[in-house]
């Protein structure tokens, strides 16, 4: 149900549906649906809101390793676009120093906007 309501752009019905799929389990399945959720948060432009739910990945269901990594990447890059760039700076510091595929991107945006902190002083 929740596919079928994203794929119409319903968010918020994809939202329901994901939230009542949902558990307190920390599972790898719950961390997924998590993700999904905030993903439908940010293509809703609910920024807020989606970074409050992609940060619950990894502090929720830490048994979801891939997904925890994923929703801290897409967190930082929604700091980013609303130009937090503190807090993004901050969660790509702690995937750089991961030892994880993803370090490698975390680390090239981490030296980024040090660039541009330093071009804009």
């Amino acid at each position: 149900i929740a596919t079928i309501r994203r794929d119409a752009r319903d968010y918020a019905g994809a939202i329901i549906a994901l939230g009542k799929a949902l558990t307190k389990e920390n599972t790898e399945l719950n961390a997924q649906l998590q993700y999904e959720i905030a993903e439908c948060y940010e293509a809703n432009g609910e920024l807020a809101k989606a970074v409050e739910a992609y940060l619950a990945v990894p502090y929720l269901y830490t048994r979801g390793t891939f997904w925890g990594v994923r929703a801290q990447l897409k967190c930082a890059q929604l700091f980013e676009r609303m130009e937090r760039f503190d807090d993004a700076k901050k969660l790509y510091e702690k995937l750089a120093g991961m030892d994880i595929e993803e370090s490698s991107f975390a680390g090239q945006r981490l030296e980024w906007l040090r660039w541009r902190d330093q071009k804009q002083q």
